[in-house]
């Protein structure tokens, strides 16, 4: 009977564990976003440096 007692915490930690994962995905996703646009911003960077360079 005690048991029962203690679902309505248990849920709730539960339901809070799963928000922390959630926000944590969301902060990994953008920083991978991030750390690609920053990849493909130097790579641009570059292809417009042999372009300028190849032009001259």
């Amino acid at each position: 009977m005690e048991l029962f007692a203690f679902m309505p915490l248990l849920i709730f930690l539960i339901s809070i564990g799963i928000f922390i994962c959630v926000i944590w995905i969301v902060f990994q996703f953008m920083n991978l976003n991030k750390e690609r646009n920053a990849l493909l911003k130097e790579i641009a960077r570059n292809m417009d440096k042999r372009n300028n360079d190849s032009n001259n």
